[in-house]
């Protein structure tokens, strides 16, 4: 079995079209299913970041995928549980807490779909999207841009949007997960909070791990 093998299998076995594979791993344009159809049939050779985002939607690792090493994934019963395309169909962002994103960012290990609540998609999208609950007072401070987002205040996550100077972004830093703004000082990029009592923490690729931009948070979403 080869890579355009096990790709389809799995998408197959996940109940998913081409379309809606395609709309999952957050590619779009004109005819998004050519691009999966390539994929299957090997016209096209896919990246390692194709890759690693296709296996995630997949459930599987980039080395099964790949290559068929590691354990046969076994695809979700869909007539028991819900799979992630149900619930971005039914307009669903999960709220995830801190464990639920080290186990997904780090370990790899999907959360529980069974027990997790969900807001309301307000946005005409099928991107990767999840909500996170503000925990602490990081970004309540004299320089909270745009505004100072308090405890218990849930932000919306956008997973496949591209981090730029300024964004609020999503982190986990030596498996802590942390909110804060993303700045460059000129010689470095830092993650920054807005409260002073939060020191500055360097954006080191290798103990960081980008979960996503902030795009709205549920305050904001009320007043629309």
């Amino acid at each position: 079995m080869n890579l355009q093998t096990r790709l389809k299998s799995l998408r197959k076995a996940l109940g998913l079209s081409q379309k809606e594979f395609a709309s999952l791993c957050g590619w779009h344009g004109e005819n998004p299913s050519m691009r999966i159809s390539n994929y299957e049939q090997g016209k096209r050779e896919p990246s390692l970041s194709e890759i690693d985002k296709m296996a995630e939607v997949l459930k599987t690792t980039p080395a099964w995928l790949m290559f068929g090493i590691g354990d046969n994934p076994k695809p979700l019963n869909m007539s028991d549980k819900k799979t992630e395309k149900d619930f971005l169909l039914e307009g669903k962002i999960p709220i995830l807490s801190c464990s639920d994103l080290v186990n997904i960012f780090i370990n790899r290990k999907d959360f529980n779909r069974e027990t997790t609540n969900y807001l309301e998609n307000p946005f005409d999208t099928t991107r990767n999207l999840f909500a996170f609950q503000i925990e602490d007072t990081s970004m309540f401070g004299l320089h909270a841009y745009p505004k100072p987002y308090v405890p218990g205040e849930i932000i919306i996550i956008d997973k496949e949007q591209t981090p730029f100077t300024g964004d609020l972004v999503v982190v986990i830093n030596n498996n802590q997960v942390i909110f804060r703004k993303l700045i460059n000082d000129g010689s470095n990029m830092l993650l920054v909070a807005a409260n002073d009592s939060y020191p500055p923490i360097p954006y080191d690729p290798v103990n960081t791990i980008f979960c996503g931009v902030t795009i709205s948070s549920i305050f904001e979403n009320k007043k629309k």
